[in-house]
């Protein structure tokens, strides 16, 4: 028989026989390729093995994941404060108050926290799941 379910019956025997681990590493998957070839109707190609690793997941550094998560956190800070700082009414009613002295800028955090607390909740839903 010359049919793709032979070849793969084959393989598995000949992967079993040579190193008995290779399937709990490793997988491969009998598919048409994929690859546009100008000038081709048919939209699929032949057959090819594909060879994948089971361990997908990718590997990178503490330092990394920490400092593009501590960039991202800190642009999204500037991202929430530049919204504000282009609100022409807003920045006028800082000025005055800065003006006349009354630092009591409870009506600016009320409207600042519930951005933070957005984003706090989505980088901590990211963070532990």
């Amino acid at each position: 028989k010359n049919d793709a379910a032979s070849l793969i019956e084959a393989l598995d025997a000949a992967l079993e026989e040579k190193d008995p681990d290779w399937s709990e590493r490793n997988q491969y998957c009998y598919v048409t390729d994929p690859s546009l070839i100008e000038g081709d109707e048919d939209l699929f190609g032949d057959p090819v093995i594909l060879l994948l690793n089971k361990d997908m997941a990718p590997t990178t550094s503490k330092v990394l994941t920490t400092g593009s998560t501590l960039a991202a956190l800190f642009g999204s800070v500037l991202f929430c404060l530049g919204t504000f700082g282009t609100n022409q009414v807003i920045v006028d009613r800082l000025q005055e108050a800065n003006t006349v002295g009354n630092y009591d800028l409870s009506w600016f955090n009320e409207l600042v926290i519930p951005m933070f607390a957005a984003l706090f909740a989505i980088q901590a839903s990211h963070e532990l799941g």
